[in-house]
C-alpha cells in the first residue's frame, strides 16, 4: 500500500506544476489587459488634444503670424524701400498703369488675359508676380507684413479686382491653382490688409449692387 500512495503522489506533481504555470500565465495575461486598458484613455486624450491644438500649433509655427506681432525693424523699412524702388522702373510703371485701368468683368476675361498671346498677358505676369513676391516675403517672415500691406495697397487692390473669381480660376484647367494665394494670405492676417480690402469692395461694388 505504501508504494502505491507514492506512485499517487508522484504522479500528482506534474500535474500541479502544470496547473500553476497555467494559472500564472492567465494572470499575466489579465495584467497585461489592465494596463492596456489603462494606456488607451490617455493615449485617446492626447490625440483628441493634438487634434484641437492642430490649428492653433499651425498658426503659432506660420513665420509671417509671428512676423506681425513683433515690432517693425530699420531692416524691414529698408526691404520695403528696395521694393518700393523696383517699381519706379519703366516697363513696370507701364504694366501698373494697364491694370490700375484694368477690371475683369468675368472668369473667361481673367483666363483670356492669362493666356500667353494675349496683349495684357505680360503686364498681368510682371505686376502680379511682383506682389506675389513681396507679400510671399511677408508671409514667410523675411519682412514685417503690417509694413507690407500698407505699403502695398496697389497689389491688394489688384487682388480685390479678381478676388471675385479667383477660386473659380484656381480650378479651372487653364488657370493657376496657386494664383493670388499670398496676397490673399496678407488681405487675411494682417489689419492693414483687412482694412484695405474692405474699401477697396466697397469701391469696386457696382453701384445699386447688395
Amino acid at each position: 500500500m505504501a508504494k502505491k500512495k507514492t506512485t499517487r503522489k508522484a504522479s500528482r506533481k506534474p500535474a500541479a506544476r502544470t496547473a500553476k504555470k497555467s494559472a500564472r500565465k492567465a494572470s499575466k495575461k489579465a495584467s497585461a489587459k489592465k494596463k492596456a486598458a489603462r494606456k488607451k484613455p490617455a493615449s485617446a486624450k492626447k490625440s483628441s488634444a493634438r487634434r484641437s491644438t492642430g490649428t492653433t500649433r499651425r498658426r503659432a509655427a506660420d513665420p509671417g503670424l509671428a512676423r506681425a506681432r513683433g515690432p517693425v525693424t530699420p531692416e524691414d523699412a529698408r526691404l520695403v524701400l528696395e521694393l518700393y524702388d523696383l517699381r519706379r522702373e519703366e516697363v513696370m510703371r507701364a504694366s501698373r498703369d494697364a491694370l490700375l485701368r484694368w477690371r475683369p468683368s468675368s472668369l473667361e476675361e481673367l483666363i483670356e488675359m492669362s493666356d500667353i498671346g494675349h496683349p495684357m498677358n505680360a503686364a498681368l505676369r510682371q505686376v502680379a508676380s511682383y506682389f506675389e513676391l513681396a507679400f510671399g516675403l511677408a508671409r514667410r517672415g523675411a519682412v514685417h507684413p503690417e509694413l507690407i500691406a500698407e505699403w502695398c495697397g496697389e497689389g491688394l487692390l489688384l487682388y480685390a479686382k479678381v478676388l471675385p473669381f479667383v477660386e473659380a480660376f484656381r480650378g479651372d484647367p487653364k488657370g493657376t491653382s496657386t494664383a493670388f494665394q499670398n496676397a490673399e494670405w496678407v488681405a487675411e492676417n494682417t489689419e492693414w490688409g483687412r482694412a484695405r480690402m474692405a474699401l477697396f469692395e466697397e469701391r469696386l461694388r457696382p453701384k445699386g449692387g447688395a
